[in-house]
C-alpha cells in the first residue's frame, strides 16, 4: 500500500511517496527487462506484463452494487481514506517507466478502466 500512513516518516507526503514510487517502479521494470535477457536462451519467449493498480469502489459492498452489473460510466472516488486517488497518477508513472525502458517484451496493460466499470467482480 502506496499511502502517507505507510510512509509517514517520508517528510513531503505525496511528493516524496511518487518519487520514491518512481525509483521503485523503475527498477522493478529494469530488473524484469534484465531477467528476460538473461533467461532468454532456454527457447522459451518469455513476457512480463504490467498491469496499472486498481481502485476500490466506494460502497462496494453494498447490495446494489453487487448485483447491478457492469456501471455504465467511471464512478468518481468520494472517500479519502484510501490512496485511491493517487492511483491514476501512479499508473501515469507506471505506464511511462514501462514506456521508457522500451523492452520488447515488457508492456504495460491499462485495464483501470474496464476494472472501475466492474465493481462487483
Amino acid at each position: 500500500h502506496w499511502s502517507p500512513g505507510l510512509f509517514s516518516g517520508l517528510p513531503h507526503g505525496w511528493t516524496d511517496i511518487l518519487d520514491l514510487f518512481r525509483v521503485v517502479m523503475t527498477n522493478f521494470v529494469y530488473q524484469a527487462a534484465r531477467q528476460l535477457d538473461l533467461h532468454q536462451q532456454d527457447g522459451k519467449q518469455r513476457e512480463v506484463v504490467v498491469r496499472d493498480f486498481q481502485t476500490g469502489h466506494d460502497n462496494c459492498h453494498s447490495p446494489e452494487t453487487l448485483s447491478g452489473g457492469p456501471l455504465k460510466e467511471v464512478p468518481h472516488i468520494t472517500t479519502d481514506e484510501t490512496s485511491w486517488a493517487w492511483f491514476p497518477i501512479m499508473n501515469t508513472i507506471l505506464e511511462k517507466v514501462v514506456e521508457e525502458r522500451a523492452h520488447p517484451r515488457v508492456t504495460f496493460l491499462p485495464i483501470a478502466r474496464p476494472g472501475r466499470l466492474r465493481p462487483e467482480a
